[in-house]
């Protein structure tokens, strides 16, 4: 049974393209160096974004990234421009 999440920029009903997401924080926090093409901005996809698709808030995300920085930093990034929606498929 796969967990899913959206992101859906602030303002907007449509959700956004999670790579589109990625190279807006890639530009936010490294300031227009080239992004790799196969990597995740520190991985946040597969740590925070599996945090979201089990239904945790970025509130409760954010604590457990309290003694890490960079991580911090990318949750209140989203939080403050995405709300998210998550579900589970069943078949």
């Amino acid at each position: 049974m796969p967990s899913c999440f959206q992101l859906i920029k602030r303002g907007e009903t449509e959700p956004s393209i999670l790579q589109d997401v990625d190279v807006e924080m890639w530009n936010h926090f490294k300031g227009g160096e080239p992004k790799g093409n196969d990597q995740w901005y520190h991985n946040w996809y597969n740590n925070i974004g599996l945090s979201l698709a089990t239904g945790q808030s970025f509130s409760d995300i954010a604590k457990g990234y309290a003694d890490s920085p960079k991580m911090l930093n990318i949750v209140e990034y989203l939080e403050e421009r995405y709300t998210t929606y998550a579900w589970r498929e069943f078949k």
